[in-house]
């Protein structure tokens, strides 16, 4: 069994991520992302688990949150040591992703009722 991720997830533009249903489980609506930044994490499939965001002021253009995930699917090089500090900055970017996705769905919601 593969878990390489076919290539009918990736967007034709130059995204990140992509969000995708979970292909270890159709069934499961949780939201999913396909990493595809060239970072050793690119193709692996992100669910997200847990979501919440931060109730404290960060400042004016600042949205905090906490977030739990599983990786569905790993990414494609297996063989890469992971450091710390790549790990570091791919849970941020997981953050950075997950508010893009809130807030274009809050767009899209808004422009619904504006019709």
């Amino acid at each position: 069994m593969s878990n390489k991720v076919e290539n009918t997830f990736f967007d034709t533009d130059d995204a990140q991520y992509s969000v995708i249903e979970n292909p270890s489980d159709p069934d499961d609506k949780s939201l999913c992302v396909l990493v595809q930044d060239a970072s050793p994490f690119d193709g692996a499939v992100v669910k997200y688990t847990n979501f919440k965001l931060e109730e404290q002021e960060l400042g004016e253009e600042t949205l905090g949150c906490t977030y739990e995930y599983d990786i569905e699917v790993p990414p494609h090089d297996l063989g890469h040591e992971i450091t710390e500090q790549e790990g570091e900055e791919f849970e941020r970017r997981l953050g950075v992703w997950v508010i893009e996705i809130l807030q274009t769905q809050m767009n899209r919601m808004i422009d619904a009722t504006k019709d």
